[in-house]
């Protein structure tokens, strides 16, 4: 049976973003009736309206290291999998009524347009390069002499439970929203503010894809006044926001901005993430995001899908081929995902969803798809060795060189063989806002991944997501495991690497990854697991690879994971 729309977004929200939160969905969708939009709208509503637990999974992810060298990590709530496929349907039922929708100056977390399968929310590329674009008409106008960047203090755990709720009552009223998705939403708020209470905070949690629509809502009010005050010249992205004009006028925005927040018991950051910046220094990096680099690797992983989707024979060879030149690009089995398409479908869905032409596809091959991935190694190593010669010390320049490295870097990680890899890590670490992506290539490179346990579940599912393409041995040079060490550890076993010989700090997600007692396990203490465990069944084996390496449908996004986890806990 093919997926339905709803299964699709989360499938494709989640792929890109947590290995645990992916292969818990895809339990939770092997049963085949839970692939249709009415099971989410109607089945896994109605589970998360009347549970009586809480189940989330507070992962650590790495935050940053201070000016002593300790690695601070940042906790990312991941909702039970049942919770994921009943936001999907909670956002998709909003984004039908006109009160959701977010304004002209905010572009994070848009809602999805019908039909779209890409995600719960529009990639979110898509909104970043539509405010730069926005952004740079701005700033060549002659109002504009000065751009101004600012960023509210701890976003999401900022925003108080009661005032989401007030806020989520009165805007799904006035969208005219229907009573069982009126408490679907606050019984999520509520349980936000459950979580919260025992971590010690008191907002919303960081992770859930209800968190971020509530926010956009809870600051609507702002925006609004913002955009009526500042026409044209107040941009947000999440927590992120930049206001355009004269030096005074943007001094004015930022005192207007900062009293609206205080309403909101909010407030901006101050320091380096507080700064201005001219408009035509600005205007040096208009051209940011038109260069040729993203299509180069967008080309070579369309051209893989398409292999994979019309030639599913040739998966192992492309794989020999690619280790044989040193490239660890995961490749998806989309195999039984098409089988299962009746013929008719497949034709249908050619003519209809695919515009390249046979021919383009029968010329795609094992050597063509070799060739253009060492082209991409090849250019990316030059133009990252190019920026890296000239990074400015501080300053926008500098603000605006990290991203192009992290960009160039993160997909070197895919494409460069060991020693070499090894080698750009070393280059790496002497920028401090590089530390994450040097110690995962550090630790691909070389096996060991000791040090990536001590930065968080988002640095070893980065690591682990490219190790697990190889057959070599990993190692870690420590005896025991801690706490956030051992969620980690967790997250190598899902991906089908273990630790051995190592004393673990025992958690039921240790046991859940190692799938020990599955079936005590579906009586866990802990809701999450104890979900997770009942979705995966009485098999007596783990399938939690076989989850990862096959796709859920020929629609699943071929996502190259790294790539996001290493974004340092920006989860969506």
């Amino acid at each position: 049976m093919r997926a339905q729309t709803l299964a699709l977004r989360a499938i494709n929200q989640y792929r890109r973003r947590d290995t645990l939160a992916y292969v818990g969905l895809r339990y939770f969708l092997n049963n085949r009736c839970a692939r249709r939009d009415r099971w989410a709208d109607e089945i896994a509503t109605h589970l998360v309206r009347t549970r009586s637990n809480t189940p989330y999974f507070g992962s650590q992810h790495f935050k940053e290291v201070d000016d002593e060298g300790e690695v601070l990590h940042r906790r990312i709530d991941i909702p039970s999998p049942t919770e994921m496929y009943a936001e999907a349907a909670l956002i998709n039922r909003c984004a039908a009524e006109a009160p959701f929708q977010a304004r002209s100056c905010v572009y994070s977390y848009r809602l999805p347009q019908n039909g779209s399968e890409d995600g719960i929310f529009e990639p979110y590329f898509n909104g970043f390069r539509e405010r730069h674009r926005s952004i740079a008409a701005a700033s060549h106008g002659d109002d504009v002499d000065s751009l101004l960047y600012t960023d509210i203090r701890k976003f999401y755990p900022s925003i108080k439970i009661d005032r989401a709720l007030q806020v989520w009552k009165k805007r799904s009223e006035l969208g005219g929203l229907e009573r069982d998705w009126i408490e679907l939403g606050e019984r999520i708020i509520h349980d936000h503010g459950l979580i919260s209470d025992r971590s010690g905070a008191q907002g919303l949690l960081t992770g859930p894809a209800f968190s971020h629509f509530v926010a956009n809502l809870v600051m609507d009010d702002i925006d609004q006044k913002m955009e009526s005050e500042f026409p044209g010249h107040y941009w947000r992205y999440v927590d992120d926001v930049v206001i355009a004009g004269t030096k005074g006028r943007i001094a004015d925005g930022r005192r207007r901005l900062s009293e609206l927040m205080g309403e909101l018991e909010l407030e901006l950051h101050t320091g380096d993430k507080d700064f201005e910046v001219s408009a035509s220094t600005w205007l040096e990096g208009e051209n940011d995001f038109t260069n040729s680099d993203s299509r180069l690797w967008m080309e070579l992983v369309s051209n893989i899908k398409k292999l994979l989707l019309y030639k599913p024979g040739l998966k192992a060879e492309l794989h020999r081929a690619f280790s044989d030149n040193g490239i660890r690009l995961p490749l998806l089995d989309y195999e039984s995902a098409v089988a299962e398409s009746s013929f008719v479908e497949r034709t249908r869905d050619w003519a209809r969803r695919y515009s390249w032409a046979r021919r383009r596809i029968q010329e795609i091959s094992v050597a063509s798809l070799v060739r253009q991935a060492l082209l991409a190694r090849s250019n990316y190593t030059e133009a990252l060795d190019s920026h890296l010669e000239h990074v400015p010390v501080s300053g926008f320049g500098r603000k605006r060189a990290i991203p192009k490295l992290r960009y160039f870097a993160g997909r070197l990680i895919y494409l460069l063989p060991d020693d070499q890899l090894l080698a750009m890590a070393g280059k790496l670490e002497e920028h401090p806002e590089l530390f994450l992506i040097s110690r995962v290539s550090r630790a691909i490179a070389t096996k060991d991944v000791t040090d990536v346990l001590n930065l968080g579940t988002n640095a070893v599912n980065a690591a682990a997501q490219v190790l697990r393409t190889g057959k070599a041995q990993i190692s870690c040079k420590t005896e025991r495991l801690d706490e956030v060490q051992s969620q980690g550890a967790a997250m190598l076993v899902i991906n089908g690497l273990r630790l051995d010989g190592i004393e673990v700090h025992r958690a039921p997600i240790n046991d859940f990854a190692e799938w020990r007692s599955g079936s005590e396990l579906m009586r866990s203490d802990d809701p999450f697991v104890q979900e997770l465990a009942c979705l995966h069944g009485v098999h007596p084996d783990s399938r939690h690879t076989q989850m990862l390496d096959t796709a859920f449908d020929r629609d699943e996004q071929l996502a190259f994971d790294v790539i996001t986890q290493l974004q340092e806990s920006s989860y969506f």
